[in-house]
């Protein structure tokens, strides 16, 4: 690509958004566009002042590419911020996105690259809505399912360590009667004697010479009488 350089970027909008087809008046809906550059604070603070009206009764959080995790926070911050339950539902998808490349030369074509990036759209809602739709999480699903998720997570764990311990526990054992069996009968009352012989001649010097004595402590004069 030496020989061209990179033009503008162009969104291929659909015609049909992810939550078209749901039988919701989205007039009143607050639609977030999340950006990657975008700061969490400031989405959250308006966000968070136009969902406490009355009448807000949807909002939309979109965003694709590296935005996609920045969605997903601000999603999780608005179910535990709004004080009541929310019902939501998730679309992935798809964004597609057109790169036109100038040419350098003028016998070189105009070049038109599609890309297709992954996307998200989640929208909540303070009103139920049809648990039958694809992508509907129920209002305290996503806490009961890390709930079990965490605690099988702990469970595996704790028996992974176990299983490591009881395997360290077994090759230690084994690993010391091999080396019994290397050294043989004999070996071992050798060395046991050997071992008995050296703490008695220990216990023998320790007798003959006796606690050790400070030359700078004065010896104790007899008194007459």
């Amino acid at each position: 690509m030496e020989n061209y350089t990179k033009g503008e970027t162009v969104d291929v909008i659909s015609e049909e958004g992810p939550f078209t087809k749901l039988d919701l008046d989205m007039t009143n809906c607050i639609k977030m566009k999340i950006s990657a550059g975008g700061s969490i604070r400031n989405y959250m603070g308006f966000a968070q002042r136009e969902f406490a009206k009355a009448e807000r009764r949807l909002i939309t959080f979109s965003g694709s590419g590296e935005a996609v995790n920045k969605v997903i926070s601000c999603v999780e911050i608005m179910k535990r911020k709004h004080k009541d339950p929310l019902h939501q539902i998730n679309k992935i998808f798809f964004k597609m996105k057109e790169d036109i490349w100038e040419p350098k030369e003028e016998d070189l074509d105009r070049l038109k690259v599609t890309r297709h990036i992954p996307a998200i759209s989640v929208l909540l809602s303070k009103d139920p809505i049809d648990v039958n739709e694809p992508g509907y999480q129920s209002p305290g699903s996503f806490e009961e399912e890390w709930g079990r998720g965490t605690a099988k997570a702990n469970a595996n764990r704790k028996d992974n360590v176990r299983k490591k311990r009881t395997k360290l526990q077994q090759s230690g054992g084994s690993g010391r009667r091999e080396r019994q069996k290397q050294k043989g009968p004999g070996q071992r009352d050798q060395s046991h004697k050997k071992h008995k012989q050296g703490q008695q001649d220990k216990s023998q010097s320790t007798k003959q010479t006796g606690p050790a004595q400070d030359k700078n402590y004065p010896k104790k004069e007899k008194s007459d009488g």
